[in-house]
């Protein structure tokens, strides 16, 4: 009956077992294993890159934008002022071609026409040439009467539109026929003459003689003073 009781046999290897049991997590605690969050932070750093590089490149595209509407609004202003000056210098060398042409017709004109304009300045006697105008009118007066006189109504020149003239009057005595012919050299004289009114009383005796009023203005030169 002794040989078949168990004492030694039980207790031993148990608490074997539980040291084994117990020391099977220490590995775990002294080997650290690689580092499990690292895998899910690369989405969000490439996200963020991303978005970086994205607002970046609308940031370059923005300013190189504005540089570009900024470059044409230069471009637009500078064109726009060449071409002003451009359509200033075209009406300025027109102008000048025109005057050019202008001179020199004048100048053609001047000298196809001298002796015309000559005669037109030897038409308007000016002041130091009135004592001529006044000889030549009292020459031809006493070829055709034998009492004449010239008197100015005015010593300064008066106005007619643009035009310059000295009224004046002539008394003769004379006939007929010789009245007409002095109207005749009166018109055929080198100067502008304009006759306004003629008066002619008969004298009293039997000689058939007129009293003749005339009363005329000659045109002179502006300004009249030489």
């Amino acid at each position: 009956m002794l040989p078949t009781t168990p004492p030694t046999t039980t207790a031993t290897p148990q608490p074997a077992a539980a040291t084994v049991v117990a020391s099977q997590p220490l590995p775990l605690a002294t080997n650290p294993a690689p580092a499990a969050p690292s895998s899910p932070q690369k989405p969000e750093t490439t996200a963020a890159q991303i978005r970086h590089n994205t607002q970046t490149l609308i940031y370059i595209t923005a300013v190189i934008a504005i540089i570009l509407v900024l470059t044409n609004v230069v471009l637009m202003v500078l064109v726009g002022s060449k071409t002003k000056q451009l359509a200033q210098i075209k009406q300025q060398i027109a102008v000048k071609t025109s005057d050019d042409k202008n001179l020199q017709s004048s100048v053609d004109y001047l000298a196809q026409n001298q002796k015309q304009l000559d005669d037109i300045i030897n038409a308007l006697p000016n002041e130091s040439r009135l004592v001529e105008f006044i000889d030549t009118i009292e020459s031809v007066s006493s070829e055709n009467s034998n009492n004449s006189t010239l008197e100015f109504s005015a010593i300064a020149p008066a106005s007619l539109a643009q035009d310059k003239y000295l009224p004046f009057v002539i008394n003769l005595v004379t006939d007929m026929p010789n009245f007409q012919q002095y109207l005749t050299k009166l018109e055929k004289l080198p100067y502008v003459i304009e006759i306004t009114s003629i008066q002619a009383k008969a004298t009293d005796d039997s000689s058939k003689l007129w009293e003749f009023t005339i009363a005329a203005r000659v045109f002179v030169q502006d300004p009249f003073k030489s």
